[in-house]
């Protein structure tokens, strides 16, 4: 069938509007610069103009938003012109009913904060306009063990693994373990094979975490306190609760896990002034864990010497040294 422009501009409006919202921003401009019809669609549709809207800011639709898409362009326009012209709309004082503690995530529109016992966390919902009431939640961890850190993937998959340490017998040593449990119940996870993944024993009571989700990966950086001699850089697949990488490292060497992808991660290493590529083998094996001094481990399936590229950060000035490094 020959597909003429005249056979396409027959069509209904709908079915047009629905044919041209699975084409991007620069295609769009280009159509509208050829043919009047397809401009006046393009112009005149709430649903498209959102669409391009949203690529253009770099946003993701919330499926879960119940606002028709004529609001959401006028939001989602607020919005952008608030950032464009640093204008804040409203100033709202949340009051906060625990002693807080060092743990706190601000992601979606949820802020969290640790408590000082270390045995919950709290969160809220960030009000989008003066009049939303703000009420705080909590999860709580009731067994003896402190919360030392959180990772969250909320929205992909509610999830929040926290990262726990608990004291053995001796009480000398403690186990670093994480929590994987659903963010809207408090509950273990369903989709998680093991809801208690072991990471490992730490000298004393504490340790230092950095923590990051994406995808099936789950990023762990542990730095124990100044009696120890090697961190420890490790990566998981939470569902399936299987060690994929673990890379042992000189304390305050990593602080945090940054994801360029769900399968590249990038560490500022402090100690060498670099910032550190490792890549994570999607052919790794399933090692079901094993038992080890009455815990719970899961076996590395690999082990790297070195990081796949390491980058080097401009020299600094003599006489000055890098503690640490944050993304």
């Amino acid at each position: 069938m020959d597909a003429s422009p005249s056979q396409l501009q027959n069509l209904p409006y709908e079915i047009i509007i629905q044919i041209l919202s699975y084409i991007d921003f620069l295609d769009a401009l280009a159509i509208s610069s050829v043919n009047i019809l397809l401009r006046s669609c393009l112009s005149h549709s709430q649903l498209l103009q959102y669409r391009f809207k949203s690529q253009l800011a770099s946003i993701q639709n919330n499926s879960f938003y119940t606002l028709d898409f004529s609001e959401r362009l006028k939001v989602l326009r607020n919005s952008e012109d608030s950032w464009a012209n640093l204008r804040i709309d409203f100033q709202k004082e949340l009051p906060i009913q625990h002693s807080p503690f060092g743990i706190y995530d601000l992601t979606g529109g949820i802020y969290l904060m640790g408590d000082e016992n270390q045995k919950a966390v709290h969160y809220c919902r960030l009000p989008s306009k003066e009049s939303d009431p703000v009420e705080w939640t909590k999860i709580s961890i009731d067994d003896g063990s402190s919360i030392v850190d959180v990772g969250l993937a909320i929205y992909e998959h509610d999830l929040i693994a926290v990262v726990t340490t608990t004291p053995l017998p001796t009480r000398i040593n403690a186990k670093v373990e994480i929590r994987l449990m659903e963010f809207s119940t408090g509950k273990p996870h369903p989709q998680a094979r093991h809801t208690n993944l072991f990471v490992r024993v730490v000298y004393g009571l504490s340790a230092s975490i950095g923590i990051e989700i994406v995808g099936d990966h789950l990023a762990l950086v542990t730095t124990p306190n100044s009696v120890e001699t090697v961190a420890r850089f490790c990566v998981f697949n939470w569902k399936t609760g299987v060690m994929i990488l673990d890379y042992p490292v000189l304390p305050n060497t990593y602080s945090s896990v940054i994801f360029l992808s769900p399968t590249h991660i990038l560490l500022p290493n402090a100690s060498t002034a670099t910032l550190d590529l490792f890549i994570i083998p999607l052919d790794h094996k399933a090692t079901p864990p094993t038992a080890s001094e009455g815990h719970k481990i899961n076996e590395a399936y690999i082990s790297p010497s070195s990081p796949e590229l390491r980058l080097a950060l401009p020299t600094i000035a003599t006489g000055h040294s890098i503690r640490a490094i944050y993304g």
